[in-house]
C-alpha cells in the first residue's frame, strides 16, 4: 500500500517515488508463471514493441517492453479466457511499471544529442500512454497539461518541420531522418495527439498542426492502415486509442497536403 500511495504522489507531482520497489514483489508476470499467453498475447507480444529495438538507453528500452507485456497482460484480462491473468496481478503489475517510469529522472535543458531526446521523448510518451490507458489520474490533477507541454517542447528540439543535411553530427536534426527514428516520433507525435483529444483545444491544435506537418513529410503516413500498423509496433492498446488517435488524424487537412 505504501508503495502504490508513493506511486500515485510522484505520478501526480512528477518527481521520483520515495521508496524503491521491492525486490521480492516480480515485474513481470509471465515470468513469475502469473500470465500463461494465449495465441492472441503471443501474436501480440511479437508485434507490440518491436519498435523500440532502436533505443539506446537499455534500462529505457526494458521499461518499454515491460509496459507492452502489461499491455499484453491487461488485452488479455479484458478478452477473458482459462489463461488470462487475474485482475489483481495486472493491477500490481501497473503499479511497477509506473514506479519504474516514474524512476527516471528528466534530461536536463544542456542535453541535446539524439540518445538523450529520444530517451526523454519515451519517457513522456509512456507516461501519456499510462495515462490513458495503464494508469489513469483524475483530471484536476493536471498531469496531462504537464506532460503534453513537455512532449511538445521535446518534440520542437526533433526539428521535424525540416531536414536539414547541415546540422552536426549527432544531433537531433542529423539524426531524425532515418526511417527508424521516423517512425518513431510518428508514435510520439500520435500518442500526444490522441491525449490532446481529450483534454484542451490549446493542445488539440498544437498537436494536430504537429501530425499535419509530420504527414506532409512523410507520405506514408497518409493512410490510416498504415500508420496504424507503424504504432502498433511500438506501444498501442485499440481499446482505448483507436477511436482517439483516428479522431486526430481525421483532424488533418489531407486534402492540402
Amino acid at each position: 500500500m505504501i508503495i502504490s500511495a508513493d506511486t500515485i504522489v510522484s505520478t501526480r507531482l512528477g518527481v521520483r517515488p520515495g521508496w524503491k520497489w521491492p525486490a521480492a514483489l516480480p515485474e513481470s508476470l509471465r515470468r513469475s508463471g502469473e500470465h500463461v499467453l494465449d495465441q492472441n498475447a503471443v501474436e501480440l507480444m511479437q508485434i507490440m514493441g518491436s519498435g523500440f529495438s532502436e533505443v539506446h538507453h537499455p534500462g529505457m528500452r526494458h521499461a518499454l517492453l515491460l509496459m507492452c507485456e502489461l499491455t499484453v497482460a491487461l488485452d488479455h484480462c479484458h478478452r477473458g479466457g482459462s489463461t488470462a491473468p487475474a485482475t489483481w496481478n495486472v493491477a500490481r503489475m501497473r503499479v511497477a511499471v509506473q514506479h519504474r517510469f516514474c524512476s527516471f529522472d528528466p534530461i536536463s535543458p544542456d542535453q541535446t544529442n539524439f540518445a538523450e531526446v529520444q530517451f526523454e521523448l519515451c519517457r513522456l510518451s509512456a507516461l501519456i500512454f499510462s495515462d490513458l490507458v495503464l494508469f489513469p489520474i483524475p483530471e484536476p490533477s493536471s498531469i496531462k497539461s504537464r506532460l503534453l507541454y513537455d512532449l511538445s517542447r521535446i518534440l520542437d528540439k526533433c526539428d521535424i518541420h525540416e531536414n536539414r543535411p547541415s546540422a552536426k553530427p549527432g544531433s537531433v536534426a542529423s539524426s531524425w531522418h532515418l526511417s527508424a527514428n521516423r517512425d518513431f516520433l510518428a508514435w510520439c507525435v500520435m500518442i500526444g495527439a490522441a491525449a490532446a483529444s481529450t483534454y484542451s483545444t490549446v493542445f488539440q491544435s498544437r498537436y494536430i498542426n504537429r501530425l499535419e506537418r509530420l504527414i506532409r513529410l512523410d507520405e506514408r503516413l497518409r493512410s490510416w492502415d498504415f500508420y496504424k500498423g507503424l504504432v502498433t509496433k511500438y506501444l498501442w492498446w485499440d481499446y482505448v486509442l483507436d477511436s482517439l488517435a483516428l479522431e486526430a488524424f481525421n483532424a488533418v487537412s489531407l486534402q492540402d497536403i
